[in-house]
């Protein structure tokens, strides 16, 4: 009986048991009634199995406590600590550490510590997490404020004092299809959440909601605590307004009545919003005065790129209003391989490849990749796989992303638009991201498709699943012609 490929629920369960009684996933995947890691990881990232994702979470939580509980049994070990000390006549003169079972015994227990660390990091991390919740007695006060009752009020007080609660159920925002929904969190804002740093440095694909999180982040912020300053930084008047419009005044204007009440508008504009407890957020191009606690910086790479100058009084003005200790967000798709933002990416990487730890004056890197998102999946039949898509495709499964066809679907129809830049609008990996791409309009009337051959079935396009866009390092050289010679493979 070969290897199980079909998702049953039954696999699902047993594969996220085993991964909470601590077994690896690698290792469960060995076991020929299981199915192979690629399908596993495939499930994990098919928007369909929600659940199945929802419980290996779960699981992997479980294991982190598992691993703890083992360190404590190893530290509590003592037998091989000792053993007996010979002379050279091999009698027994004494006793002498066994230095080999103690380096092994601190060996499996910081291994466990780092696992359960990176397993779960707010629970275990060793790092001091910035402050990111509300004085208790501040809600309480608010919530009296808003029910003129202390009935019932520590489960309020518990709910409100949780800032995740807050921001699942509290805020209401307009999706992409225009429509008034409540905020919650998506994968990507709350991975963020949960790694977040003091000074944070996002490379990410487009549309993945992390601006709206930091704006409701921020505003949350200022709602439940007296005296914040918190500042956003966009590249243009235009954004400036749609951030403040959209982000800011929208969720406020749209908080429950008694919220509002109690912590109302004192002064509102196009740009900032000063509230009754003297907490204040605005939006600008640039913001060199005052002292914010909370700063974020939209689109920076963007920025340095296009306007060196501007990015040089954010970098000398806007990040010197905020101190030790504070949080600061950057982020942006890439845009080339030069200027701060470039830098703040690639030093955070280093630190990341060398583990090492972060103070409160470091920047922590976060990638976020385009096909961890739900979303961008569409249904595979009639996309048509060329061999460079398909190329990629593997080699990014070799480098452990395993795709879906849906997801391999949607990356090659988007392709088809976003030409060149594919990659820095939806990067795979971070290395992706800041490969150069070709300036200049290029349009698919350029490009030279291989036709079937008539009465064949078969060119060097199949027709099996989605595919990988262009290696951008791999075309775009012009031919006499005009064509774009995308690649042998394509062009011939």
């Amino acid at each position: 009986m070969g290897r199980p490929i079909k998702f049953t629920q039954a696999i699902a369960d047993r594969i996220c048991e085993r991964i909470a009684d601590r077994e690896s996933l690698r290792s469960i995947c060995r076991d020929e009634a299981m199915p192979a890691m690629s399908s596993v990881l495939s499930w994990l990232a098919d928007e369909d199995k929600a659940g199945f994702r929802v419980k290996y979470a779960l699981a992997r939580e479980i294991q982190a406590d598992g691993f703890v509980d083992e360190m404590v049994e190893i530290a509590d070990d003592r037998a091989g600590d000792w053993i007996e000390k010979k002379n050279a006549s091999g009698e027994t003169t004494g006793w002498q550490e066994n230095g080999e079972a103690i380096r092994r015994s601190q060996l499996r227990i910081a291994t466990r510590q780092w696992v359960a660390e990176k397993l779960k990091p707010k629970k275990y991390g060793s790092k001091v997490e910035p402050d990111r919740g509300v004085v208790a007695s501040e809600v309480s006060q608010l919530l009296e404020d808003i029910n003129g009752k202390t009935r019932g009020l520590q489960t309020a007080v518990d709910q409100f004092s949780d800032w995740r609660w807050r921001l699942n159920n509290l805020y209401w925002i307009t999706d992409k299809s225009g429509r008034r929904v409540r905020f919650e969190m998506n994968w990507t804002q709350m991975t963020f959440f949960e790694e977040m740093h003091y000074l944070n440095v996002l490379l990410k694909a487009r549309q993945l909601g992390l601006t709206t999180f930091i704006q409701i982040f921020m505003l949350d912020a200022c709602v439940f605590n007296r005296d914040i300053r918190a500042g956003t930084i966009a590249h243009t008047l235009g954004d400036v307004q749609t951030i403040f419009r959209d982000k800011i005044k929208y969720p406020y204007d749209n908080l429950p009545d008694g919220i509002r009440n109690a912590v109302p508008v004192v002064r509102a504009n196009q740009t900032e919003l000063l509230l009754g407890n003297n907490s204040s957020i605005r939006v600008g191009t640039s913001l060199r005065s005052g002292t914010l606690q909370y700063l974020h910086i939209s689109e920076y790479g963007k920025l340095c790129a296009k306007y060196p100058q501007k990015a040089r009084e954010v970098r000398t003005g806007a990040l010197n209003t905020v101190q030790a200790g504070q949080l600061v967000f950057v982020e942006s798709t890439r845009e080339g391989q030069e200027g701060h933002f470039y830098t703040l990416c690639e030093d955070g990487q280093v630190k990341q490849r060398q583990a090492a730890k972060l103070t409160e004056l470091d920047f922590k890197f976060h990638f976020f990749p385009w096909w961890k998102e739900p979303q961008y999946a569409i249904a595979p039949e009639g996309v048509i796989v060329t061999d460079a898509f398909a190329k990629y495709f593997r080699n990014l499964a070799d480098q452990g992303i395993a795709l879906t066809d849906r997801q391999k679907a949607w990356y090659v129809k988007k392709a088809e638009t976003q030409l060149g830049d594919m990659k820095r609008e939806y990067p795979s990996t971070p290395a992706e991201a800041f490969e150069a791409s070709v300036e200049g309009p290029i349009t698919p009337t350029r490009w030279r498709w291989p036709m079937p051959k008539s009465g064949s079935g078969s060119s060097r396009m199949s027709k099996v699943i989605p595919s990988t866009p262009f290696p951008t390092s791999a075309w775009m050289t012009p031919t006499a012609s005009g064509c774009f010679r995308c690649c042998p493979a394509v062009c011939g």
